[in-house]
């Protein structure tokens, strides 16, 4: 395994899905429970939106280069924008520029990372960042508004590398399962429009 297919399973759902999981928890018992159904909202959009868009494009790709949206770097913008956000929100003033450039390297690396092994176009990944960004953009809205006292995030960072470092590695796979869901779809009768 090259170091970059390692760093771009990190962005597998796989390892999002618990982090996620985590983080429903964590802003449910240590923020407030209008957080938490922010970051519910936040996730179905971005999951939902690239599975629609997986199955159709799939089916009735709009471009020669945008057959699949990454879900890696739509997923993986939500979950890590998140945590930046949240350590970002939590940390010193003089911090935060740090924080968010810390942040947004990671996101960008995942996006290049799904190019880089050859897994998506920079057309599908673009795509994924804005999925990932539109749903970030809501979680961040919610989030800001509605989060409570500053908080230690120690037990957060523990809890969330430990999952990654659990999970990475280990694939769901849905990809396929889409791409079939879609040719069956089709032939049920549906039409490509665009």
């Amino acid at each position: 395994m090259t170091a970059i297919q390692a760093y771009t399973d990190f962005a597998d759902s796989a390892v999002l899905l618990p982090v996620s999981i985590l983080l429903v928890v964590w802003l449910w018992l240590r923020q407030s429970k209008a957080t938490a159904l922010w970051w519910v909202a936040a996730v179905a959009l971005c999951v939902g939106t690239t599975v629609i868009f997986k199955v159709y494009f799939g089916v009735c790709p709009p471009a020669a280069d945008l057959r699949s949206p990454s879900g890696h770097t739509g997923f993986g913008t939500l979950v890590y924008g998140a945590l930046t956000t949240i350590v970002a929100a939590e940390s010193p003033a003089r911090h935060r520029l740090v924080v968010l450039a810390v942040g947004a390297a990671v996101i960008l690396a995942i996006g290049l990372s799904r190019i880089a092994v050859n897994a998506h176009t920079a057309v599908e990944v673009a795509f994924g960042f804005v999925v990932g960004g539109a749903a970030l953009a809501l979680f961040m809205a919610g989030y800001l508004r509605h989060r409570s006292a500053p908080v230690t995030l120690a037990w957060l960072i523990v809890a969330a590398l430990l999952l990654m470092g659990i999970f990475h590695g280990q694939q769901l796979r849905a990809e396929e399962f889409l791409h079939k869901l879609g040719f069956h779809l089709r032939q049920d009768g549906m039409a490509c429009v665009m």
